[in-house]
C-alpha cells in the first residue's frame, strides 16, 4: 500500500501532527536511498502540496543546493511563494528576458541584473522556468576579469574613471535613471551598475572618499558602503576594431558609437566563451517539475528562436552569427547529463528511470467546521497531517477539548 499524504487546504499557517508515518513507508525508504546514492529517479502520484514537501525532503537529505525547474514563469514563482509559506524554505526564481536573443533591441537590464546577483551568488534553492536555459552567458571569469573595484581610500583620476565605464558598456548621463547610465559632476560621479539601486562616489581630487548607494528618484542616500563592484552591462566587452564580417552600416554604427543598439545579437563575434545557466550551477540537484511539459516548452522556444533567426538573416535584418545565440533542446539534455535528476512526473515521459509511486491525495476543506475537522483528525491517527489555517487559537482549543495534543504548532 501506498503512503497516502493528507492535506488540509485552509490557507495560511499551519502546524504538524507528529506520527512520521511517510518517513517509516516503503515509498520514504527507497526515496531516501535514491536521494542519497544521488541517483536520478521518477516519482508519480504527486499533488501540488507533496512537489513542495518532497523538495523541502530532497534538500535536507541530500545536503546539496536545489536547481526547481518549471514549464512557466508562473508556476515557478507560484512553487517559490508555496515554499516560504508552508516551509519556511526561501528560493530565488530565476528570470528570462522576454525579447528574443536574436532581436536588435536590448533585452531588460534589470532581469539581468537580477540573473547576475542568481548566477553569482548561487543561492541554496533556484527556481527556474526552462525559457532561461536557452539564454547564453558569460562564464564565470567574464566577470571576474572584467570587473571594476572601486573601494574608498583609492586614487583615479575622472578621466580614467570615464574611459574605464564606457568600455564596460555604460552610456554617460545628465543624470542617472536606469541601469548603464552614468554621470560625472564635479568632484561626485553617479553609476548606476547592474545592482538594485545606483552608487554616488565622492572625490578628494583623485581620492575616493565616500560610497553610498542613493535611490535615483530621491536623491536621498540609502546606505554607505566602502567598497563596490561594477560589471559589464553586455556579455562581452568590444575589441577595439569590428569584425570583418560586420558589413559597411555595421563598421560604421561600430565606429561611431561602441555599443550600440542591438549589438548585443552579436555577441558571438565578442565573447567565445558563453556558457548555460546550467554551467554555474554544476553541484546542484535538478528537480524537474513535469519532465514531459518542460520538453515541450523548450522544443517551441528554440524553434522559435530559430526561425526567427532564419527570418532576420532572410531579411537582411542580422548578419550571419558566427554561433547561435541560444541553446538547442539537444545541447540542453546533454548538458544535464551530469546531474542528479529527479523527475516529479504525474504523466511519464521516455525516461528510463526507477519509478516511485507516492499516491499523494487532496481532501476535502472544512471551512469552519471545527467538530468535523477533530472527528477527522481522530479518524486519521496514524497518519502525518499538515494543517494550514487563520485561526491557530482557534485549532487549539478544538484540538484539546478532544483531547488531541501530539502536535508541533510552526508560525
Amino acid at each position: 500500500m501506498f503512503f497516502q499524504l493528507i492535506f488540509l487546504l485552509i490557507l495560511y499557517k499551519f502546524l504538524t501532527l507528529n506520527n512520521m508515518k511517510l518517513e517509516n513507508s516503503i515509498f520514504f525508504d527507497n526515496f531516501l536511498r535514491n536521494v542519497k546514492k544521488q541517483k536520478s529517479f521518477t516519482i508519480t502520484g504527486l499533488t501540488t502540496f507533496s512537489r513542495l514537501l518532497l523538495t523541502k525532503y530532497i534538500k535536507k537529505i541530500s545536503n546539496k543546493k536545489i536547481l526547481f525547474i518549471t514549464s512557466t514563469e508562473q508556476n515557478g514563482l507560484k512553487y517559490k511563494s508555496d515554499l516560504e509559506t508552508l516551509f519556511d524554505l526561501k528560493s530565488e526564481f530565476l528570470p528570462y528576458q522576454n525579447v528574443s536573443v536574436y532581436e536588435t533591441i536590448s533585452g531588460n537590464l534589470y532581469d539581468y541584473q537580477r540573473q547576475l546577483e542568481i548566477l553569482l551568488n548561487k543561492p541554496e534553492i533556484v527556481i527556474a522556468p526552462i525559457k532561461v536555459f536557452y539564454e547564453k552567458f558569460p562564464d564565470e571569469n567574464f566577470y571576474k576579469d572584467n570587473v571594476l573595484k572601486l573601494e574608498i581610500g583609492e586614487s583615479i583620476s575622472q578621466t580614467e574613471l570615464l574611459k574605464k565605464l564606457i568600455n564596460l558598456g555604460y552610456k554617460r548621463a545628465t543624470m542617472v535613471s536606469d541601469i548603464g547610465e552614468f554621470s560625472i559632476r564635479g568632484d561626485i560621479a553617479d553609476i548606476y551598475s547592474l545592482d538594485e539601486n545606483p552608487i554616488r562616489i565622492e572625490f578628494w581630487g583623485d581620492e575616493i572618499v565616500d560610497i553610498r548607494y542613493f535611490n535615483n528618484e530621491t536623491q536621498k542616500s540609502i546606505e554607505k558602503i566602502k567598497v563596490t563592484e561594477i560589471f559589464p552591462i553586455y556579455k562581452f566587452i568590444l575589441p577595439q576594431n569590428p569584425p570583418k564580417e560586420f558589413n559597411n552600416e555595421l563598421q560604421e554604427k561600430f565606429n561611431e558609437e561602441g555599443y550600440f543598439e542591438g549589438i548585443n545579437a552579436y555577441q558571438s563575434y565578442f565573447n567565445k566563451n558563453l556558457v548555460s545557466v546550467l554551467d554555474y550551477f554544476q553541484d546542484y540537484v535538478v528537480i524537474y517539475d513535469e519532465f514531459a511539459e518542460i520538453i515541450a516548452k523548450m522544443e517551441q522556444i528554440t524553434s522559435n528562436a530559430e526561425d526567427l533567426y532564419q527570418e532576420f538573416l532572410k531579411n537582411n535584418l542580422l548578419v550571419s552569427l558566427k554561433d547561435l545565440n541560444h541553446f538547442t533542446l539537444e545541447e540542453f539534455i546533454q548538458k544535464t547529463a551530469a546531474f542528479q535528476k529527479i523527475f516529479l512526473n504525474n504523466f511519464l515521459s521516455d525516461e528510463n528511470n526507477e519509478v516511485l509511486d507516492l499516491d499523494a491525495r487532496n481532501i476535502q476543506i472544512f471551512d469552519a467546521d471545527m467538530d468535523k475537522f477533530a472527528r477527522f483528525l481522530l479518524e486519521k491517527k496514524d497518519y502525518q497531517i499538515t494543517i494550514a489555517t487563520d485561526f491557530k487559537e482557534r485549532v487549539k482549543e478544538v484540538l484539546s477539548e478532544y483531547n488531541i495534543f501530539n502536535i508541533v504548532y510552526s508560525d
